[in-house]
């Protein structure tokens, strides 16, 4: 493995941190692609807390009439939600956990978006 893809894999694997992930859950709303069919993973804070789920069509699976009823992962509170997010990396929202190849890096959720929720872009491609 040459320096260059080493430096990468780390990268990906960085934690985000609790400052950023401090930060997300403050300024969150939604974070997802909305466009028809595959819109990859969001982040959505609801009334039952910090959801993080797959998106279809612009809308949370958890939320269209059919869809599971169950989100990957559900935070009823701002210090799970901050907990959970400060551990993770652009690695491990990565969809490589999945069985399915096609979910590795789609429309993922990463530490380049977050950022963009930060700074007011939320970008509904």
């Amino acid at each position: 493995m040459n320096i260059g893809r080493k430096l990468w894999v780390y990268w990906r694997k960085r934690p985000y941190g609790r400052k950023l992930a401090s930060q997300v859950a403050d300024a969150l709303g939604q974070l997802h692609y909305d466009h028809v069919d595959y819109c990859g993973t969001g982040f959505f804070h609801r009334a039952r807390g910090y959801i993080y789920d797959h998106v279809y069509d612009g809308y949370p699976v958890f939320e269209t009439p059919g869809g599971s009823k169950e989100a990957i992962a559900v935070f009823p509170d701002r210090a799970s939600f901050v907990d959970w997010l400060s551990e993770q990396s652009d690695w491990s929202l990565s969809g490589r956990d999945q069985d399915n190849p096609w979910y590795f890096d789609n429309q993922r959720i990463t530490r380049a978006r977050l950022k963009g929720l930060l700074a007011g872009q939320n970008p509904r491609v």
